[in-house]
C-alpha cells in the first residue's frame, strides 16, 4: 500500500475498522462467544487468536514497517497495535455488545474513529509525517 498522506490514511484505516468490528452480524457473533466463553473456552481463545489477536499482530506489523521509514515513533508496536486499536473501538464497541447493534450513527463512529486516529498520531507520530511518502 502506497501512503501519501499517513494521517488521512490512518483515518481511513479506523473507519473502516470500527465499521467493520460494529457490523450487527460481527457484534452478535461476538456476544456469543462471550456467552458461552465460560462452556467453551476453546472456542473463545480460537475465536480471540483468529479474530482480535491477529487483528492486533497486522496492524502491529505495519506500524512497525512505517516506524522503520521514519513515519512513526514505536518502542513495542504490539503495544502501539492495541493503543490504536482502543482508541478507535472504545466506547463504539463497548456500547455496542451492551446496548445493541447500533448505538451510534454513522457521523458518530467517524468521529470517534477519526479522533482515535489523531490521538494515535498525537502519541505515535513524527512532525511532518502526514506528508511523507512510503510503502507497507
Amino acid at each position: 500500500m502506497q501512503t501519501e498522506h499517513l494521517a488521512v490514511d490512518l483515518q481511513q484505516l479506523a473507519r473502516h475498522y470500527l465499521a467493520t468490528v460494529t457490523r450487527p452480524r460481527v457484534l452478535q457473533m461476538r456476544r456469543l462467544v462471550i456467552g458461552a466463553s465460560h462452556y467453551l473456552p476453546g472456542l473463545a481463545h480460537a475465536y480471540y487468536d483468529r479474530a482480535p489477536e491477529q487483528t492486533m499482530r497486522a496492524l502491529a506489523g505495519c506500524f512497525e514497517q512505517l516506524a522503520g521509514r521514519g513515519l512513526l515513533r514505536i518502542g513495542d508496536p504490539l503495544a502501539a497495535a492495541a493503543h490504536f486499536a482502543f482508541l478507535v473501538l472504545g466506547r463504539a464497541l463497548d456500547k455496542s455488545l451492551f446496548c445493541g447493534d447500533s448505538p451510534f450513527s454513522a457521523a458518530e463512529l467517524t468521529a470517534q474513529a477519526d479522533a482515535g486516529a489523531t490521538a494515535f498520531l498525537a502519541a505515535y507520530g513524527r512532525q511532518g509525517a502526514g506528508a511523507s511518502s512510503t510503502s507497507i
